[in-house]
């Protein structure tokens, strides 16, 4: 049944997934994203009150935007939308650990992306950092919070501060490879074993 917001969500999904498939290839990927934010439009317009679909179209939009900067675009527009949506999915589910994590990605993106156009990060990384401790204090089992937090550590350059988050990623779900490379390379740069 068209009607169903349930189809347009999983049509977005696989659109997402498409487009994240195209990226990894080196190909083009905004319009595919485009067309995942369209159902995700959809699904929201039949079940607006359903944080699901807010969540997603959010994370679409944040994929958008790194299509944005492959193309050399500024993807400051997407990112407002992105972390519009996931505002808006933690007004209906103020405890979903997903969507803190999910406006983390964007707000650090929207950091480095102010930091690229010359503009000043630190508001953006400091609600980066609010959002992933909030999902990693939400939900004890989320590590992927933890190793986004640690990403965002090493990014300034507070390297233990990053240790302590990979290696609190790695109790939770152990060998990350991703988390455990971002261990080694944090580790080294600190001299350690």
């Amino acid at each position: 049944d068209p009607d169903m917001p349930g189809l347009h969500g999983n049509r977005g999904n696989v659109l997402t997934g498409k487009a994240t498939a195209e990226q990894a290839l080196g190909k083009a990927f905004a319009e595919t994203v485009d067309e995942a934010i369209k159902e995700y439009d959809e699904a929201v317009r039949r079940a607006p009150e359903d944080p699901t679909y807010r969540l997603n179209r959010g994370a679409a939009w944040s994929k958008r935007a790194e299509a944005e900067v492959a193309v050399g675009g500024d993807p400051s527009a997407m990112l407002d939308k992105a972390i519009q949506d996931l505002g808006a999915t933690l007004e209906r589910r103020p405890n979903y650990a997903p969507a803190f994590n999910s406006r983390g990605i964007a707000w650090m993106t929207r950091g480095n992306t102010d930091k690229a156009l010359g503009k000043d990060p630190s508001s953006s990384w400091e609600k980066a950092l609010e959002d992933f401790g909030r999902a990693a204090a939400l939900d004890k089992s989320h590590w992927m919070s933890r190793a986004n937090r640690g990403v965002l550590f090493g990014q300034l350059g507070r390297t233990a501060e990053a240790v302590k988050e990979f290696e609190a990623a790695l109790l939770i779900c152990p060998g990350q490879p991703g988390v455990t490379k971002l261990l080694d390379a944090a580790r080294n740069k600190m001299g350690m074993d």
